[in-house]
Formats: structure tokens, C-alpha cells, sequence
């Protein structure tokens, strides 16, 4: 029985290896195995007995091949039926574009103003200006005496939104004695001395008390522009807020109509004011057949107080 199983096995071995069966059945035809060392059998001897030793080998991928999947074929236009369904990866998502950084407000330029007066007795108005931080600068007309600079006539509106502003005039108001000097002066234009009351008003020793009354031409042209009201926003309405900043920028205007300013000294003071916005949201009440509605609305802040 043994060269009858060995003889299967070499017809395998013949048919994996693609082999001459006679050529591996030839020794076992007298049911031994030859032991032959002459140099003319040891050849065939080797090959026959490398053959049997690489039949578990071949048959063992022959059985891995069997078993593995068909390889895809990828020019094929076959596609699985479950993959119909299969929506394709979103697109990447966009570059972030680089977004330049605004650039900073220019300052506006101030008017150009000489040193000495083109007017005979002229009087030099300047643009007084108080650090606020954090709130907002205060603003007052100076109208300087000829004889020192930090002594003249200071115009402004003092008070806060809650209450209020009032116009206040100071005559012979020296920065030195107050206690408190401006933080920034500013030339604004040179005006005729007809604009000023008696230049007695400037030589006080001591600053005069604070008054409400008007005392010649220009102090009498910016009282036209009444002093900013309570502009806290109350259970009536919203309120447009103001402060200093705006009666000298609404003074400033009216002192043009009436030709004791220029066109250019209003609109740098425009142009000068503090417009800081805020985004604060306004909720509309519902009303029949409107829903309520939020909005945001970029709202001009103001400063908490003005005075010095």
C-alpha cells in the first residue's frame, strides 16, 4: 500500500509542479526506494526528493489562492450597490483669507495759527482739552489774555447726562492757581477785540466766581446754543445723548454764522470730537399681530461728567 500512496502523491506533486508524473513514479516501480550514489542516478535522486518536499508548500498556497477574493479590477465601471448610497467627502474648506488690521484714525489737522495776532488787540480763542479716561475728554473755549498765557476767559458746559449741562463762564481763569492744568491747548483762531468784553475781565488776581451771564460779543453768540439737557434714556424714549464735546462743536458753528470764526476752525472741531460707539441691543415690544424684535444698534458713548 505504501508505493501506492507514495505513487498519489507524486502524481500531485507531478500536477502542482507541472512535472512528467513517469518522472517521479519511475522509482517506486519495484516497490523500493533506490539507493543509488553513482553520479548518473544522484541528480535525479536530489530533484525527485525536492519535489516531495515542496509538495506541503504547494499545496498550502494552492489552498490560500482558493480562498482569497478575486483582485478588483480598477478600469472595471463595476461599483458595489451598497456604495450607490454613499454620498462623496465634502469638499476641503476654503483658505483663511488674511485680514488686514484697520488702520488707526488719522488725527485731524489743526488749523494754522501765527504766533502773533494779524488783528490789532486780537485775542487768541484755543480749544482747551481735559483727559476723561475712561471716559471722555472735557472740551472748553479759552480766550487768552495778551499779557499770559495761562490766564483768560474759559467758556464751557459743566454737568453730566444724568442732570444735566449749564453754561458757566470764568472769567480771569489762571490754570496755574486752579489747581488743574489742560492736558492739551489747541490755537484756534485769532478774533478782533471787538468779540471781547473790557480787558479789566482779564486781570483779576483771583479767578472770579462762576457765572451764567454772557459778558460781550462772543460769550454773547455762544449762549444761542442752549447747554446739552439729561440725555439718560427713560421709560418715553431713547435720547441722543450729549456732552461738551458737542456745544463746542454746535458753538463752534454758530460763531461761524455770525463771521467771528472760520469754516475750517468747525470743521476741525467736528472732526476732533470723540465718536467712540458702542453695539447696545433694543428690544421692540410686541403689539398686535408683531412679535417683539432685538436689534443692535451702535449707540455714541458719552462721558459720565464734564467740569473743572
Amino acid at each position: 500500500m505504501a508505493p501506492d500512496i507514495v505513487g498519489w502523491l507524486c502524481y500531485s506533486v507531478s500536477k502542482a509542479g507541472s512535472v512528467p508524473f513517469e518522472y517521479i513514479r519511475q522509482p517506486f516501480h519495484h516497490g523500493t526506494m533506490p539507493l543509488s550514489f553513482h553520479p548518473r542516478h544522484l541528480h535525479h535522486q536530489l530533484h525527485r526528493l525536492l519535489l516531495l518536499l515542496f509538495l506541503p508548500l504547494r499545496l498550502l498556497s494552492v489552498f490560500v489562492c482558493s480562498t482569497l477574493p478575486p483582485k478588483p479590477n480598477l478600469n472595471s465601471s463595476f461599483k458595489p450597490r451598497n456604495m450607490s448610497s454613499v454620498p462623496p467627502p465634502p469638499p476641503p474648506p476654503p483658505a483663511p483669507v488674511a485680514v488686514k488690521p484697520a488702520a488707526p484714525a488719522r488725527a485731524p489737522t489743526p488749523p494754522v495759527v501765527a504766533d502773533t495776532s494779524p488783528i490789532t488787540g486780537g485775542y487768541l480763542v484755543e480749544l482747551y482739552i481735559y483727559g476723561g479716561a475712561p471716559h471722555k475728554d472735557h472740551w472748553a473755549f479759552f480766550i487768552r489774555s495778551h499779557d499770559n498765557s495761562v490766564k483768560g476767559n474759559m467758556i464751557h458746559v459743566e454737568g453730566d447726562k444724568r442732570k444735566g449741562f449749564t453754561l458757566e463762564f470764568r472769567h480771569g481763569h489762571n490754570s496755574d492757581i486752579s489747581g488743574r492744568a489742560p492736558s492739551q491747548v489747541i490755537p484756534l483762531q485769532w478774533i478782533d477785540k471787538k468779540y471781547v468784553k473790557d480787558p479789566l475781565y482779564f486781570t483779576f488776581v483771583k479767578e472770579t466766581p462762576k457765572t451764567h451771564t454772557a459778558a460781550g460779543e462772543f460769550e454773547t453768540i455762544v449762549a444761542k446754543v442752549h447747554a446739552p439737557e439729561p440725555s439718560l434714556n427713560t421709560a418715553e424714549g431713547k435720547k441722543t445723548p450729549k456732552n461738551c464735546q458737542n456745544w463746542i462743536c454746535e458753538a463752534g458753528e454758530q460763531l461761524v454764522k455770525d463771521g467771528v470764526f472760520g469754516e475750517h476752525v468747525a470743521t476741525f472741531l467736528e472732526k476732533k470730537r470723540q465718536k467712540k460707539t458702542t453695539m447696545v441691543q433694543h428690544t421692540t415690544p410686541a403689539t398686535a399681530g408683531h412679535p417683539s424684535t432685538t436689534t443692535n444698534v451702535e449707540e455714541e458713548d458719552h462721558c459720565n461728567r464734564c467740569g473743572v
